[in-house]
């Protein structure tokens, strides 16, 4: 997913999908938010899904048809039996209170999923999940399908009522990105696609420039291997000064293990003169420093 696709691609979701026209025989998203019909194929509804299918992994890894019917958006998706969201179907969902909070547990049955939980409804704070982070996270960072599935769960609840939840989500996945280091595999779709989908100017800006921050300091870009290669560069200097440093001092010391043999075998003569005549020849004429 490439940065020029991603941009196109977000940009049309911001600005409402323009000419697009909204179906009002299409009612199957907001009849399956109220717990009236099943998701296809394979589904369930919606009640059901949020108590049996909580915590089963497994099938929320290798089932391909229901992220269309929890995360509904105004797009087409892989699932031929699921419909575009319409603009009816969003009006109705946000003005049931019971629908709508439907929405929001669909949403922390996913980060479930993906190893996180929120830790504020209202402001919409994230934070792992003490749980089963390590593990899932190990997952996310494998199965590159997750991120096209994050991308419709933040276009999703941008329509159905939730955007303010975006942005800490978002904020997020940088922080476990760039700062933690334990998400890296999604680094591109967040840059390319997620932070498009915020639709605040401002506050998408602001997301935008983080980022930005953290790959210079983290020498991400251009900028941030400029700084590694003047380390490596001072770190080659200073090794070189040291070796320098070292060479000089060791021909000092050699200059004074000279000084000082020679000093030695001075002292060594002298000991030996002062002995013979102190000993006039000893029993044995022999040094006790030299047969040592």
């Amino acid at each position: 997913m490439g940065a020029q696709n991603g941009k196109a691609d977000t940009d049309i979701y911001r600005k409402g999908y323009p000419g697009k026209e909204d179906d009002p025989s299409v009612t199957c998203n907001a009849k399956f938010y109220q717990n009236k019909r099943k998701s296809i194929p394979d589904g369930d509804y919606i009640d059901n899904i949020h108590s049996n299918w909580w915590g089963d992994y497994r099938r929320l890894e290798v089932h391909h048809g229901y992220i269309q019917w929890l995360f509904p958006i105004r797009e087409h998706g892989m699932n031929s039996q699921s419909e575009p969201l319409q603009m009816h179907e969003i009006e109705t969902i946000k003005a049931d209170p019971v629908a709508k909070a439907r929405v929001l547990k669909s949403y922390k049955l996913m980060l479930d999923f993906y190893g996180m939980r929120l830790r504020d409804d209202n402001t919409g704070e994230v934070e792992r999940n003490p749980s089963n982070w390590k593990d899932r996270y190990e997952n996310l960072n494998t199965s590159g399908h997750n991120y096209l599935r994050i991308t419709r769960i933040l276009k999703s609840l941008g329509e159905l009522g939730y955007e303010h939840v975006k942005v800490k989500w978002i904020e997020f996945f940088i922080q476990e990105v760039y700062e933690n280091r334990q998400l890296r595999n999604i680094k591109s779709s967040l840059e390319n696609y997620f932070v498009g989908t915020l639709r605040n100017d401002d506050e998408r800006a602001r997301v935008e420039k983080t980022i930005e921050s953290y790959k210079i300091n983290a020498g991400g870009d251009e900028g941030g291997r400029r700084t590694t290669t003047q380390q490596r560069t001072r770190k080659r200097r200073d090794s070189d000064d040291e070796e320098e440093e070292g060479e000089e001092e060791e021909e000092d010391q050699k200059k004074v293990s000279k000084k000082s043999k020679k000093g030695g075998e001075e002292d060594v003569t002298d000991k030996k003169r002062d002995d013979a005549d102190d000993n006039n020849g000893g029993a044995d004429g022999q040094d006790p420093v030299e047969s040592s």
